[in-house]
This record gives structure tokens, sequence and C-alpha cells, in this order.
């Protein structure tokens, strides 16, 4: 897949790439989670729902471009 304009792959914004890898570095996603919100949040100076909405819009574009490869799919 091509990288956007940038570099940034999935057509993220900055926020959501910066919450998505933050979460990512600090164990946000794993099984326990070594990273909390309030935690990842903080660190992005930014609101618990903020950092939420951001890693939920991030997620949601890069599953539906890397999974949803044809019309069919979009249904």
């Amino acid at each position: 897949m091509a990288a956007a304009p940038g570099g940034h792959r999935f057509g993220l914004s900055q926020e959501q790439r910066e919450a998505l890898l933050l979460g990512l570095r600090r164990g946000y996603f794993d099984t326990p989670s070594d990273a909390t919100l309030a935690e990842i949040a903080d660190e992005l100076g930014i609101s618990q729902q903020a950092t939420s909405d951001r890693i939920r819009r991030g997620t949601k574009r890069v599953l539906a471009e890397a999974l949803l490869s044809r019309a069919a799919d979009l249904a």
C-alpha cells in the first residue's frame, strides 16, 4: 500500500496517528493493557474523551483500509 502525503499510511490525521502509535508503544492494545486511556491522554496532553475519539476513529480507518478491499466488503 502506498504511503499518503507526509509519509502517513491509511489516510490518518497526524493526531490519530500520534495517538495510535503512542498506544501501541505503551502497551494500550496489549492484553492485559500495560497503559490506560488516562495515561495515554495525559501523555498527549488532551482529555480522555479526545484520546478515545482519536484512537477509535484511527482504528476504524486503519481496519477499513486494510480489510475492505472491494466494494462488496463495504455492504
